[in-house]
C-alpha cells in the first residue's frame, strides 16, 4: 500500500472509533512507525514494505483501543520540548504551562532568582525541567512516591541538560522534608479529578496511573493535605502555585483563606478560559 492511501484509510479508521483529531493522529502514527517527520511523510510517494505495514497496524490497534499517543510514542511535548513518557506517569498537558507561566510571571528576574523549589508529585518531570531551564540559578527538588515515575523524570532531566540542579526524592508530598521555611516556590500538579467522575472520562484517562488522577469523592484531598502545611515550608514571601480542576477555584479559594499566614491570592485561567491554577504567598 502506498503511504498516501494508507493515510487517508487510518483517517477513517480513527475517526469511526471516535479518537479526536483524527487527521493530526494519523499523521503522527504513520510518521513514528516510518520515522517520518510530518513534511517528510507527506513528500514520501512510494510503497510500505511488510514490515512497515506490520508495525503500522499494531501501533494503530493500540491506538484505536483508546490507548494514549504518547504511551504508544514514549513521547509527548511540553513547552515546545520533548518529553520521555511511559504508562508509570501522568502524561503532561497543555494546561499544566499556564501553572509554570504563574510562577515565572511573579519573579522579578528570573535569570536571577536563586531560590530552592519544591515540585511536588514531579511524575515525568516536565515541571521541573522547565523551571530548571527557565530559572538557571534555582535549584528544584522533585518529589514523588513512584520509584517508575522518579526513573522516568531522571532520563528527562538527563535528557534536558539540568541533572545538576533537580534533586529527585522518593517521599509523599511535603513530609519528606523537616519543617524549616526554606522552599521559595512550592509547586505541584495534584490528583484533582473526583472519583464520581470516572464514568464520564474519555477512554485515554483509564490508561493512565488512577493516583496521579483521582483524589477522593470531590477531587480535594490532596489539597486538604498540601495546604495546611504550606506555612511551615514556604519561606517569608514564599509562593505557592497549584494546577486545579475548573470547578473547584472557589473551595480551594476557601482552604487558602482559612490557613492563617497564607494570602495574596491569585486564579488564572487556562487556555479555554477555565480556572485553572491557583496560588498564594505566604506572609
Amino acid at each position: 500500500m502506498r503511504i498516501n492511501n494508507c493515510f487517508q484509510k487510518i483517517i477513517r479508521q480513527l475517526n469511526d472509533a471516535n479518537v479526536p483529531n483524527p487527521r493530526l493522529e494519523a499523521e503522527l502514527l504513520l510518521g513514528f512507525t516510518l520515522g517520518l517527520d510530518r513534511l517528510k511523510l507527506f513528500l514520501a510517494e512510494r510503497e510500505m514494505n511488510d514490515d512497515e505495514v506490520l508495525r503500522l497496524n499494531q501501533v494503530l490497534t493500540r491506538r484505536l483501543n483508546r490507548e494514549p499517543l504518547a504511551y504508544i510514542t514514549s513521547e509527548k511535548e511540553f513547552w515546545s520540548l520533548p518529553f520521555y513518557v511511559s504508562s508509570g506517569v501522568l502524561i503532561p498537558r497543555p494546561e499544566t504551562e499556564v501553572l509554570i507561566e504563574g510562577i515565572l510571571g511573579r519573579i522579578p528576574d528570573c535569570q536571577l532568582f536563586s531560590g530552592l523549589i519544591a515540585d511536588l508529585g514531579t511524575g515525568s518531570g516536565a515541571i521541573a525541567v522547565i523551571l530548571a531551564r527557565e530559572l538557571p540559578k534555582a535549584h528544584i527538588i522533585a518529589v514523588d512516591t513512584s520509584k517508575v515515575a522518579l526513573k522516568v523524570a531522571a532520563r528527562n532531566l538527563e535528557r534536558h541538560g539540568v541533572s545538576n540542579r533537580v534533586s529527585l526524592v522518593l517521599g509523599n508530598w511535603l513530609s519528606s522534608f523537616i519543617p524549616s521555611r526554606l522552599f521559595q516556590i512550592i509547586v505541584s500538579n495534584p490528583p484533582y479529578v473526583s472519583t464520581r467522575t470516572r464514568g464520564d472520562l474519555e477512554p485515554e484517562l483509564a490508561f493512565e496511573p488512577e493516583t496521579a488522577l483521582f483524589a477522593g469523592d470531590d477531587g480535594l484531598d490532596e489539597y486538604r493535605k498540601l495546604i495546611p502545611s504550606l506555612m511551615n515550608y514556604l519561606s517569608p514571601g514564599g509562593l505557592a502555585v497549584f494546577e486545579i480542576g475548573s470547578d473547584q477555584d472557589r473551595t480551594i479559594s476557601e482552604l487558602i483563606y482559612l490557613q492563617p499566614g497564607l494570602g495574596n491570592l491569585f486564579v488564572l485561567n487556562d487556555y479555554s478560559n477555565l480556572p485553572r491554577v491557583i496560588g498564594c504567598r505566604a506572609n
